[in-house]
């Protein structure tokens, strides 16, 4: 009789992903299991090496050895359930000259539809959607002309994460650079460069 199969991770709740060995005592058996609920068989799939358990799953096992009978079926719920995410490498995204680029890397688990990209008004992305559970690099550039504060927000389902954008865009007067968030605008659109001792 061929030793009923056990697992190297316990049945039962979990919020990370759950990497399962399936062990059988009986040297050179072969183990054969399910995902799916069904009860193995001689043509289930063979285990070859440690099964990786990303939601609600029932694995179930049976070993088997020529001229041996088979072992009994082992059974085992990991009921996983991981908060999908998605990852920046950037708070915020600071641009001093017009025309300038950042880049942002992104990457994103356990999401069920694509990132919808999006930024505020006076920046442009170089994509306006990024595939679910993948590596991306966003370029983010500034188009603007004066001082501007935006976001760029990255969405998935209810799943969420913005960037601050931060432009200060600098003007020159008599050879020196002030931030245009110095600057005064007047009728005809000519910038006043005011500041402060």
């Amino acid at each position: 009789l061929v030793a009923t199969p056990t697992f190297s991770v316990p049945a039962g709740n979990y919020s990370e992903v759950q990497n399962v060995e399936i062990l059988c005592a009986t040297e050179g058996a072969t183990i054969r299991y399910t995902l799916d609920g069904t009860n193995p068989t001689e043509e289930s799939a063979e285990y070859t090496a440690a099964l990786t358990i990303t939601e609600p799953t029932t694995v179930k096992a049976k070993a088997y050895k020529q001229d041996c009978i088979a072992s009994g079926i082992a059974e085992a719920f990991y009921n996983v359930n991981i908060t999908p995410t998605i990852t920046v490498d950037a708070e915020t995204l600071s641009f001093e000259n017009v025309n300038e680029t950042k880049t942002v890397n992104v990457s994103s688990f356990n999401l069920t539809e694509d990132i919808t990209v999006t930024v505020s008004e006076n920046f442009t992305v170089d994509a306006e959607t990024i595939t679910m559970n993948t590596d991306a690099t966003l370029t983010v550039t500034f188009v603007g002309n004066a001082v501007t504060n935006g976001t760029l927000t990255l969405t998935s389902g209810e799943t969420e994460v913005t960037v601050a954008l931060v432009a200060t865009p600098l003007v020159a007067s008599e050879g020196c650079y002030y931030p245009i968030a110095d600057a005064l605008t007047d009728w005809t659109g000519d910038y006043l460069i005011t500041y402060t001792d």
